[in-house]
């Protein structure tokens, strides 16, 4: 079975299901889940490390930092400024345009 014909359920871990009740999701908040999510028919599990513009990697782009501008600027080309494709449809980022007042103008993920 092909990645394209099976059915992958998305976990976000931090946003998931939490297990010591202060509100954000852990690894044994997933596992206590493990059935539920296994009744469902689902073939891959896909744990996603969420990158935000909240992200210090982010920040740092948005900073000016040069070692992080492949996360925002297009390549010389115009392009994309990674070749990273999503699994669900097309590419996994999209042209950021210039940041304003610190806040993007525009989507940088989908």
């Amino acid at each position: 079975m092909s990645l394209a014909d099976s059915v992958v359920y998305q976990i976000c871990p931090k946003s998931f299901r939490g297990s010591s009740g202060d509100g954000v999701g852990d690894l044994r908040g997933i596992i206590e889940k493990v059935d539920y999510i296994a009744s469902l028919g689902v073939d891959h599990v896909w744990f996603n490390n969420h990158t935000s513009t909240e992200h210090k990697w982010f920040q740092r782009a948005l900073a000016g930092d040069p070692v992080y501008q492949y996360l925002l600027s297009p390549k010389e080309d115009g392009s994309l400024p990674t070749n990273w494709v999503s699994k669900f449809a097309g590419p996994a980022s999209a042209l950021c345009r210039q940041p304003v007042g610190g806040v993007l103008e525009g989507e940088v993920n989908r």
